[in-house]
């Protein structure tokens, strides 16, 4: 796994000087929360580390039982033995003084953190990622926060954009926006300026399949209002007869006839998401979709057939059960199919 490490602070007493320590020392992002929040937190914002103090010991159980995996350490502040004893046999991996050195504490929190890490990676399979779009922001307007979490749970991640749009600037502002975009998440990206035709767009697709390998694809809904996403959408499917997974994401040009069985939680990418977005339109008029609000909103409207506060809808067409279309791995966080009911961990 890559990127800041995910903690969550749940103290009693000097929570936001301990945050700011971890913060500080990072690359780390550390949310606080009300004690009582403490399992829900470290849920939502998929916590490697939970951080706890002895008036805390009894949302150890509360926090592992919802979030399994996660690492916890405790920080007393009058430490006794009794308390020790009690925060190891409820499941804490560390306990030590909330006075100890600066380093002592990080130390401790890294070691908890890179542990878990070391778990995760054993336990899933690394997935490699391909996303198709027709045009600059396509992709990430559809699966930004999906990507942002494969790449959080150490997915290899490619952007396949085809065209370089309509907007002003040419391909030189379409590339240096998308690579923008595509650095936020640590994305590798590929760019073609094709015509919208099903023959050229097959031959460009399949040879960058061929390239990349992908186990798992994301490409256009064939519900949309834009022939040229049509076109991409079929000439993707074309070209991945052979992927395990493949998976259609709804267009900020989509219609009503986008019937997505898939809901993938992005709470916790979802400012991740928003920051994707923001380094496209750079020159010109600034499309709706991209406005943070209309974001949020989408992501807030398909949540109700999810779980979490903000979800991305998916339409599967294939899926393997060793390529799943959502980062396999991030306890805690699920996605819903509307079929069977099921809840997938992701």
């Amino acid at each position: 796994m890559s990127g800041p490490y995910r903690i969550v602070v749940a103290l009693s007493e000097r929570a936001q000087e301990i945050a700011q320590l971890l913060e500080a020392e990072g690359p780390a992002v550390v949310t606080v929360v009300d004690p009582i929040d403490a399992a829900a937190g470290s849920v939502r914002t998929r916590a490697e580390v939970l951080v706890l103090g002895t008036a805390e010991l009894d949302r150890i159980a509360e926090a592992r039982a919802l979030h399994p995996g996660v690492r916890v350490a405790v920080l007393a502040a009058s430490p006794v033995l009794e308390d020790a004893v009690r925060a190891l046999r409820l499941g804490a991996q560390e306990f030590l003084p909330v006075d100890s050195s600066a380093d002592d504490i990080v130390a401790a929190v890294r070691r908890l953190a890179d542990g878990h890490r070391g778990e995760q990676s054993k336990a899933r399979p690394r997935q490699t990622v391909l996303a198709v779009g027709a045009h600059p922001d396509d992709v990430e307007t559809g699966v930004g926060g999906i990507l942002a979490a494969h790449r959080a749970a150490g997915d290899d991640v490619t952007v396949l954009t085809l065209s370089k749009g309509r907007r002003e600037g040419g391909v030189e502002l379409a590339w240096s926006e998308a690579s923008a975009s595509a650095a936020v998440i640590g994305a590798r990206l590929l760019f073609e300026d094709e015509p919208m035709a099903f023959t050229s767009l097959l031959s460009a697709i399949s040879r960058h399949v061929d390239q990349v390998r992908p186990s798992i694809v994301y490409t256009h809904s064939r519900h949309d209002r834009r022939q040229d996403h049509r076109v991409v959408h079929e000439a993707t499917v074309a070209a991945t007869e052979e992927i395990p997974t493949v998976a259609c994401y709804q267009g900020a040009t989509g219609t009503t006839s986008f019937k997505p069985t898939r809901f993938v939680p992005i709470d916790a990418v979802i400012e991740t998401k928003l920051r994707m977005l923001s380094s496209f339109a750079t020159r010109g008029p600034r499309p709706e979709y991209l406005a943070p609000d209309f974001a949020l909103a989408a992501a807030r409207y398909w949540s109700q057939f999810g779980h979490g506060a903000h979800c991305e809808p998916l339409e599967i067409i294939r899926e393997s059960i060793t390529a799943p279309v959502s980062p396999a791995g991030l306890e805690g966080i699920g996605s819903e199919n509307t079929h069977t009911g099921e809840l997938a961990i992701v």
